[in-house]
């Protein structure tokens, strides 16, 4: 688990799938991953990497509302998540993404849903 946890917290910083928050806080230099899932061994496995690799994890309930998605998306200014299907399925409802650019499946996905994406 823990070199699985390294290769996901080096994936995660060498493809830039954090948001850098360093000139708002103060010039402390802070990493925010959005995660949008249950709680499973993906997002325990974040968790990890996070931990690991100093960032902090910003979760969010797959159960909000489309107002509510786009508020903290809005707010957080996350570019991209790690999802679950039934948070990719409300984050296509969105007619503002904001700043969401990437979607790193935490489950394996359907062609289908693949092909809507």
């Amino acid at each position: 688990m823990y070199e699985e946890a390294q290769r996901l917290g080096s994936g995660v910083i060498n493809r830039k799938l954090f948001y850098h928050a360093n000139r708002e806080f103060r010039n402390y230099d802070i990493k925010f991953t959005g995660v949008m899932c249950k709680n499973k061994i993906e997002w325990l496995m974040l968790d990890i990497a996070n931990i690991l690799f100093g960032m902090t994890m910003v979760p969010i309930a797959e159960t909000l509302d489309v107002v509510a998605l786009e508020a903290i998306l809005h707010l957080v200014g996350c570019s991209s998540l790690f999802v679950s299907i039934t948070a990719t399925k409300n984050l296509l409802a969105l007619k503002n993404k904001h700043n969401l650019k990437t979607l790193v499946a935490c489950e394996t996905f359907s062609p289908e849903l693949i092909a809507n994406l």
